[in-house]
């Protein structure tokens, strides 16, 4: 383990977000390590949270390929603890069990070190992502850095419409922010397994 920890949260749950941290830079300093807030892709460890119902899907996008990922839910649902999900999936974290369970679920997934070993590629749970035509149409437009306006323009409908495609996309591959979505077609996720390469 190196001197500095790099920890990321993709959570809007600032509460969560602050007390978690607190307890893991205390947890760290103790064994002589700094945590730091970082971005995902600098981060040794990422806190992503899980919509109800949902499932973690940690290759889209690709973010720290060698990170430790872990996966943040509101509550402990047998549903959930029975299915195997994403690769890179290091661990689970539960809100509602307090600072020890998160301590000793971090503490065991650093020492068995699990979770990030697909690199950049896409896992079978993450794949396929199925995108309506439109959908495509406008997410490879963006990976062109064309803008909304000039995308509605190009395809003679409503900017309102593009945002509305825009954001299926994002719910498709559980992007919380833009920038995933934009860090995502920069590095070409875009053409992994999303249709063909032709513009209708």
């Amino acid at each position: 383990m190196n001197t500095v920890i790099n920890i990321a949260f993709l959570d809007i749950d600032r509460f969560f977000v602050a007390g978690a941290y607190r307890a893991l830079s205390d947890y760290f300093s103790e064994r002589g390590i700094e945590a730091r807030c970082s971005e995902p892709m600098n981060a040794d460890l990422v806190f992503q949270a899980i919509a109800k119902g949902d499932m973690a899907r940690f290759c889209h996008p690709p973010h720290a390929p060698h990170a430790l990922y872990l996966a943040v839910y509101d509550l402990r649902e047998a549903r959930i603890r029975a299915i195997s999900g994403c690769l890179r999936e290091a661990g689970r974290v539960y809100r509602n069990e307090g600072v020890a369970k998160l301590l000793h679920t971090v503490a065991r997934v650093i020492k068995g070190r699990t979770g990030g070993a697909c690199g950049f590629s896409c896992c079978a749970w993450c794949q396929p992502l199925p995108l309506t035509p439109q959908e495509k149409q406008v997410m490879r437009y963006l990976s062109w850095e064309m803008t909304p306006t000039a995308i509605a323009r190009r395809l003679r409908v409503s900017i309102k419409t593009v945002s509305t495609h825009k954001r299926a996309v994002m719910r498709k591959m559980h992007f919380q922010r833009d920038a995933e979505l934009y860090r995502w077609l920069r590095l070409g996720g875009f053409g992994q397994g999303n249709g063909d390469s032709h513009v209708v």
